[in-house]
């Protein structure tokens, strides 16, 4: 009995061609200046900070219980949300002293 060639895929379709980004060199060198900025002011100091600080009750419930936007938020929008909400809670594994006994 001679086995059976294995199927063939046809090959994926070419993608869509992507528009080019929507923000200009000197936008996203901005944005990309204040996520850097965001993370050198939490580093700042982050071994005077505890290691783990979870939400309280209250925090985690607004979290989740607020409604999904109809639209995308603007990236610098985001920056500031993981600093006022991400970075305030950190679970430890960054941290220098995760680790230690």
């Amino acid at each position: 009995m001679t086995p059976m060639p294995p199927a063939v895929m046809p090959p994926d379709p070419a993608p869509p061609a992507q528009a080019p980004p929507a923000m200009t060199p000197d936008a996203f060198r901005r944005l990309a200046h204040a996520a850097v900025d965001l993370v050198a002011d939490h580093l700042d100091g982050i071994r005077d900070r505890p290691v783990f600080a979870p939400m309280t009750p209250a925090e985690r419930a607004t979290l989740l219980e607020r409604p999904l936007p109809d639209r995308g938020a603007s990236p610098e929008t985001l920056l500031a949300l993981v600093g006022r909400e991400v970075f305030p809670h950190p679970m430890g594994n960054g941290h220098p002293r995760f680790l230690a006994g």
